[in-house]
């Protein structure tokens, strides 16, 4: 049985070794503690004998580095190939066609075999050669590696007239010779036959395909979930409960296998890296993976996989998969199967946010990890509050303030464009009362809906409105709610005070409010009133009268009657001048004066209703003076003057 070495895989450097060497080929299934089967291992053992002056390669001389001279004239003359120019690369030498014996003096035999064995180390010092394993006549119905070398040795002895040598091959894929194309009447092989048309054997392609040509030796995979106490906490809006912030941590490692499989010409062996089969098969075990079978992504046979076959998934706010909401192709993460349900039976109203990826390669030991997280939570934001409670003697008023720190989570995963990679970030969350729906947008030029996930700031946003009534405050919102809840007096709706701050690139939004229980303003859409009223009673009528050289003063002479009673009303208002165009147009700088806009005017009107002395017990009759009125539109500021005057019926 000839073996064929095709050496630094030229075409014109077929190397058979004879005499035939003795094979053994074993086969190890590498499955893991759980009984996961990783591939197969095949173990190419080659138990062979040198001779001094028989077969190849062929004996040299050490002095002058020629092959020894053959007994006769060989026909056809060897044509040398290989290591040295030490094998016959001429005729397959099936049949009866056997390499020519060589002239070595018996004194030089040891030395022979040292070349030879010289030899034999060369030709096998490089990875991913081609090995053929084929019967003699015409070189068919054999099996086809591109192996590592494992181990070469050569047996002890005096090397006189012969030394035993084995050498250990591994591979993982067995190629059969079918579709190779016929030989020649010769016994060659047509060397132009595509190397491609081979073919891995049944269990070996099943391998391949399911894991996307990922040749490992060994891998581990863990998962974990714990409450994370670190990330503040999470309130239901709807009842200010506190809900549990959770981890899910996913790591995966694997060791990978040097491979060598020919190129898709067919003219090359390319090498898979043992970090770059490791990575493969880690990434089609990571998170967003499909789920249906024949969304499985193969590989070729030269190792490349095509990656328009891989579809990418994203986490669902309820944990249900719903085919029927989801793009096709976009499968929920694969943690949804693994933790989270059963124990603590989180999935039916958490949601994973804040995808996070880490991965770490190591050439040298050919592995490759992927460390992947998300937060559980039922919101898309958590929170952290204090609040604090002030009176003074110098102050009426009780006042709350309360400062909060929002933190916004994403369901964007980790390799979408919008941090940089290369997935599709658009979701199927059509619903419009969603708190994730934006609505429709196009997407490469086409009309498809595509609400996309909200970032880690805009959920935080999102999540302030919420709590803030969109910021308009008042009874309904959740903050008053919480502050009005820490005193025993009825604090007012609206704040006293509001400051916000944003980090946009943190995701993080801050709020400082403080509340009092002031009354509640009188004109709905002030921002702040005053409100002044002066009343002036009834005084003595008398005249002065100098008297020059009067050392006590003038003299007071009382000439009978009494003043009449006056109020003056002021009401000053400061009104939202953002809402006011800045032009000089009537309807903007005097239509939205509050006394002529509605439903300010009034609620004026009403208010000098209930401050006049008109229906006061006894006022028998009064007079208005002339109401004087400013307003000042870039500002919001306005006042209204008005002064009564008024007499009794005694």
């Amino acid at each position: 049985m000839p073996i064929r070495v095709r050496y630094k895989n030229l075409a014109n450097n077929d190397c058979t070794i004879r005499p035939t060497p003795l094979v053994s080929i074993s086969s190890d299934l590498n499955q893991t503690a759980a009984g996961d089967i990783l591939g197969v291992t095949y173990t190419i053992t080659l138990t062979g004998k040198l001779l001094p002056d028989e077969g190849t390669p062929y004996g040299l001389s050490n002095q002058t580095g020629q092959v020894y001279e053959f007994h006769g004239v060989p026909n056809p003359y060897p044509v040398f190939a290989g290591p040295y120019n030490s094998f016959d690369n001429n005729i397959s030498h099936f049949g009866n066609k056997k390499p020519p014996s060589q002239k070595v003096p018996e004194q030089q035999a040891a030395n022979s075999i040292m070349m030879k064995q010289r030899s034999l180390r060369e030709l096998f010092a490089n990875h991913g050669q081609r090995v053929e394993i084929t019967d003699v006549e015409f070189d068919s119905g054999g099996i086809i590696v591109f192996p590592r070398v494992t181990n070469i040795s050569f047996s002890e002895g005096t090397y006189v007239t012969s030394c035993d040598y084995t050498i250990t091959l591994e591979a993982d894929l067995l190629y059969t010779t079918a579709g190779l194309g016929t030989a020649d009447a010769d016994g060659m092989r047509d060397q132009s036959d595509p190397l491609f048309n081979t073919r891995p054997l049944k269990l070996d392609q099943n391998f391949v395909d399911e894991y996307g040509n990922a040749f490992i030796r060994d891998f581990t995979e863990n998962w974990a979930i714990e409450v994370d106490e670190g990330q503040g906490e999470v309130y239901n809006l709807n009842d200010d409960t506190i809900e549990r912030v959770y981890r899910i941590t996913h790591n995966i490692s694997a060791v990978g296998k040097d491979h060598y499989a020919p190129n898709a010409a067919g003219s090359m062996v390319t090498r898979l890296t043992a970090w770059a089969s490791a990575k493969k098969f880690v990434q089609a075990r990571l998170s967003y993976n499909p789920k249906n079978p024949n969304d499985v992504p193969t590989g070729d046979i030269d190792g490349t996989i095509d990656h328009s076959a891989v579809f990418q998934g994203y986490p669902n706010q309820t944990g249900v998969y719903n085919p029927a909401s989801l793009p096709a192709g976009h499968p929920l993460p694969n943690f949804l199967g693994k933790i989270g349900a059963g124990t603590l039976d989180l999935l039916d109203d958490y949601g994973g946010y804040n995808h996070v990826r880490t991965e770490n390669i190591d050439e040298t030991a050919g592995t490759y990890s992927v460390t992947e997280s998300w937060l559980l939570s039922r919101q898309a934001a958590y929170e952290n509050y204090s609040m604090s409670i002030s009176s003074s003697t110098s102050d009426p008023f009780v006042k709350v303030g309360i400062n909060g720190n929002i933190k916004g989570l994403s369901a964007t995963q980790a390799n979408s464009t919008v941090y940089g990679g290369k997935n599709w970030t658009a979701r199927n969350f059509s619903d419009p009362n969603s708190s994730f729906f934006i609505g429709a947008q196009e997407i490469n030029g086409g009309d498809q809906p595509s609400p996309y996930f909200l970032t880690r700031y805009e959920s935080a946003l999102e999540y302030y409105n919420k709590i803030s009534n969109n910021q308009f405050f008042g009874v309904g919102s959740l903050i008053y709610k919480r502050a009005n809840n820490q005193t025993q007096v009825q604090l007012n709706s609206e704040p006293l005070s509001v400051s916000l701050g944003a980090n946009k690139i943190a995701g993080e939004l801050t709020y400082s409010l403080e509340f009092d229980n002031r009354p509640t303003n009188i004109i709905s859409s002030a921002i702040s009133e005053s409100i002044n009223v002066s009343d002036t009673y009834p005084g003595d009528v008398f005249s002065v009268i100098p008297v020059i050289g009067r050392p006590t003063g003038p003299i007071l002479q009382y000439i009978g009657g009494r003043t009449e009673y006056k109020r003056d009303v002021s009401i000053n208002l400061i009104m939202d001048y953002t809402k006011i165009p800045y032009d000089s147009g009537r309807p903007s700088l005097l239509l939205l004066k509050p006394s002529v806009n509605e439903p300010t005017a009034t609620e004026l009107a009403n208010l000098l209703e209930s401050l006049s002395p008109a229906n006061e017990p006894g006022v028998r009759k009064y007079f208005i003076s002339a109401p004087s009125e400013n307003w000042e539109p870039k500002t919001g500021n306005y006042s209204f003057n008005l002064s009564f005057t008024y007499e009794l019926d005694k």
